[in-house]
C-alpha cells in the first residue's frame, strides 16, 4: 500500500505526532481498509473465511481519545502538524475537518482528515462542548467532531504499523463493536436520504466489520456491550440495532441487500449475521 496517498499522508501525520504521545484511532471506510489487510497479512481466523471488499475512499475519520482532546497542548499539536503538511480548514467545518489538494499522476485530488471525539463523565467539565463541536477550554484553531456514540473508541484497540522498510509508525484502529457501534448511527441517519445512497455503504461497512470479527473480539464486544449498557448512547445504539437488524425484512438488512445487488458482492451467513448483530446488541438480560 506504500503507493496509497492516504496511506502516506496519515503516516506523515502520525509520525509527526508519536512524539507528543498523541494516538490516532482510525475509522471510516479508511479504517475498514486498513483492518482488512491486516488480517489478510495475519491470517487470523474471522467470522467469515472470504474478506468482504472493502470500499475506497477519499477521506480519513480520526477519532481522539478522551486523554488527547481534553488537552490543549495535544490539539495545538495536532493542528500544528497539520499546517506542516500544508492542510487548510474546510469551510463551514472549521476546525475539525482539514483538507489538502494532491497531484497524482497529473490529477488534482483532494484529500481530507476528519476529526471526532466524545466524552461522557467527569471529563466533560474540561472542554467546552456542544452537539457540533468538542475542544478543550481555553483553546482555539483544532476542534473535534461531537460524537457521542464513539463512547466505546479507547477499549481494545489494534496497534497497527503503517510505517515503511525504515521506520515504525503506528496508528491504532477501534474495536469491531466500536465501529458497529458508529455504523448503526451512520445508517439510522441516513436511510432514507437518496443524497447519501440511503446509507447503504454503512449498512455493508457494518457487515464487513462482523464478517472481520476473531472470536475472541467477538467475545470482548459481548463484554462491552454489559458494561456500557446504561451509558451515554449505548441504550439508544440498542434499540437502532433491534429494529434494523433484527431480521432479514428490517431496513438494515434491505440496505445491505441493496448494496450488494448494485455492487455484484456476495453476502454470506445472513442467518449467522442476523443472529450475531442481535446477540451483541441486545438488552441486558
Amino acid at each position: 500500500m506504500n503507493g496509497d496517498p492516504l496511506l502516506n499522508q496519515l503516516r506523515q501525520l502520525a509520525e509527526r505526532l508519536s512524539e507528543k504521545n498523541i494516538r490516532l484511532v482510525i475509522g471510516g471506510g479508511y479504517g475498514l481498509v486498513l483492518r482488512a489487510n491486516q488480517i489478510r497479512s495475519s491470517g487470523v481466523r474471522t467470522r467469515l473465511d472470504q474478506i468482504p471488499i472493502a470500499r475506497s475512499t477519499g477521506d480519513i475519520d480520526v477519532f481522539l481519545t478522551a486523554d488527547v482532546i481534553v488537552d490543549k497542548d495535544r490539539t495545538g499539536a495536532i493542528r500544528e502538524a497539520l499546517d506542516e503538511l500544508g492542510y487548510s480548514p474546510v469551510p463551514g467545518a472549521e476546525y475539525y475537518q482539514f483538507f489538502r489538494e494532491l497531484i497524482l499522476d497529473g490529477v488534482s485530488r483532494s484529500l481530507k482528515f476528519d476529526f471526532l471525539a466524545a466524552l461522557t463523565g467527569e471529563e466533560a467539565r474540561l472542554v467546552k462542548m456542544d452537539d457540533r463541536r468538542i475542544r478543550p477550554r481555553e483553546a482555539t484553531g483544532f476542534h473535534a467532531h461531537t460524537t457521542p456514540e464513539a463512547l466505546t473508541i479507547g477499549e481494545h484497540l489494534l496497534v497497527v504499523d503503517i510505517g515503511d522498510t525504515d521506520r515504525q509508525v503506528e496508528i491504532f484502529l477501534p474495536h469491531p463493536f466500536s465501529y458497529v457501534l458508529l455504523k448503526l448511527f451512520a445508517l439510522r441517519d441516513q436511510l432514507n436520504n437518496a443524497d447519501k445512497d440511503f446509507g447503504r455503504h454503512h449498512a455493508f461497512d457494518i457487515y464487513s466489520t462482523w464478517a472481520m470479527m476473531t472470536e475472541d473480539e467477538f467475545e470482548q464486544a459481548e463484554q462491552l456491550r454489559m458494561t456500557y449498557s446504561n451509558i451515554g448512547a449505548m441504550p439508544e445504539a440498542l434499540e437502532i440495532a433491534q429494529k434494523l437488524f433484527g431480521n432479514e425484512n428490517a431496513m438494515g438488512m434491505i440496505r445491505l441487500k441493496e448494496h450488494a445487488r448494485v455492487e455484484n458482492v456476495d453476502i454470506l451467513e445472513i442467518g449467522d449475521f442476523i443472529k450475531d448483530i442481535s446477540d451483541l446488541f441486545s438488552k441486558a438480560r
